[in-house]
C-alpha cells in the first residue's frame, strides 16, 4: 500500500467513526450506512487529489472534444477509476467498409533529406560518420534515422556491422520541408 492509499484509507476509517458518533448509529443497517459514506468521502478525496495533480477529467474531456473523440467511460470501485477510450465514429465507419484509410505521402525534413543524402552516397556508413560529418550528435543521428525508419524511407539491411542501409524514397516524396 503506497502513502497515499494508506492516507485515503485513514480519512475513509475516521470519517465513518465520525459520521457513525455524530448519528448515534447502532445495528447493521445504520453502520453499513455510515461505512458507505465515509467510504465515499474517501472516493471523493482520492478523485479530487487526481485533478489537482494534473490527472484530471476535465484535462480528457478538453482532449476529446478537441479531437472529436467520444468522451470514455469511467468505472470506480473501492480502490481505483478506469478510463475506458472509446474509437471515433469514422474510423468505426471505415473499419465497417473494409477500407482502408489513405495514408499522406512521408516528406522527409531537410536534416533527414540531408541524412539521406548521406547514406545514398555511401551506404555502408555509420551513424558516427552521419554525425560527424553534419555536426551533430551521434544520439540525434539515431532519433532522425528512427523516424526515417518509421516513415518507411530508410531500412537497414543485413546485421549491424557488416550490413547497409537502403534508401526507400519514392519520386514524389523527394522534396524536403522544413
Amino acid at each position: 500500500m503506497t502513502d497515499w492509499e494508506l492516507i485515503f484509507s485513514m480519512l475513509g476509517e475516521k470519517a465513518t467513526t465520525d459520521i457513525t458518533i455524530a448519528r448515534d448509529a447502532k445495528g447493521f443497517p445504520e453502520l453499513k450506512n455510515t461505512a458507505k459514506e465515509g467510504g465515499n468521502i474517501a472516493k471523493n478525496a482520492r478523485i479530487h487529489f487526481g485533478e489537482k495533480i494534473g490527472t484530471g477529467f476535465e484535462r480528457i474531456k478538453e482532449m476529446c472534444k478537441k479531437e472529436n473523440s467520444p468522451f470514455p467511460d469511467i468505472e470506480f470501485n473501492e480502490s481505483y477509476f478506469y478510463v475506458v477510450f472509446k474509437q471515433k465514429t469514422d474510423y468505426l465507419e471505415v473499419s465497417k467498409n473494409n477500407a482502408t484509410p489513405q495514408i499522406s505521402p512521408q516528406i522527409p525534413t531537410k536534416l533527414e533529406q540531408k541524412i539521406l543524402t548521406l547514406i545514398k552516397q555511401n551506404p555502408n556508413m555509420s551513424r558516427t560518420d552521419i554525425a560527424k560529418m553534419l555536426n551533430l550528435s551521434e544520439d540525434t543521428i539515431k532519433e532522425y534515422i528512427e523516424r526515417l525508419k518509421q516513415k518507411n524511407l530508410l531500412k537497414r539491411v543485413g546485421l549491424d556491422r557488416g550490413g547497409h542501409w537502403e534508401v526507400t524514397l519514392r519520386e514524389d516524396n523527394k522534396k524536403g520541408k522544413s
